[in-house]
């Protein structure tokens, strides 16, 4: 089963893009990620890896499979617990944007007894998540100190 999730925001595609594929920003918004370590090193790009760290099913390395900014990234994180294969795309829209986020969760040894609960875990969490994103991105772009007008700049004698 596919878990489905979207939310719109108020901001471009590329700073939601950025945002959201970036995992060392994503402790701001997921509690449950307690450490992330690019193994690559550089921004995030197809076939970056980290090695994160997640409290409830411990120890995963996430691969970037497809990166193409500002609209879609394809990762796929293998654990001992719990494998995860996860697409985001972001739809531009005349006042920001759509994110759309799909997960799908392989599950091993006996978390695959309890599969349903983990894929309305899952589906609650995004919500949350999508919900954090949105709340602190377009909170941004409210405190964003407004450039001053060409017509408002005085001239130096």
């Amino acid at each position: 089963m596919i878990i489905q999730n979207t939310i719109a925001i108020a901001r471009p595609p590329e700073v939601v893009f950025d945002y959201i594929t970036d995992l060392a920003r994503e402790p701001e918004w997921n509690d449950a990620l307690t450490a992330v370590d690019s193994l690559r090193g550089g921004p995030p790009r197809a076939g970056s890896i980290y090695c994160v760290r997640f409290e409830t099913v411990g120890e995963s390395l996430i691969e970037y499979d497809e990166f193409e900014r500002p609209v879609l990234w394809v990762t796929r994180a293998t654990g001992k617990r719990l494998d995860v294969r996860f697409t985001g795309r972001i739809s531009p829209r005349p006042l920001g944007c759509r994110v759309t986020l799909e997960t799908e969760l392989l599950p091993h040894g006996v978390l695959r007894l309890v599969r349903p609960l983990l894929e309305r875990a899952m589906w609650t969490s995004w919500e949350r998540h999508l919900a954090a994103i949105k709340s602190t991105l377009e909170r941004e772009e409210s405190q964003s100190p407004v450039a001053p007008s060409m017509h408002s700049r005085r001239k130096s004698a």
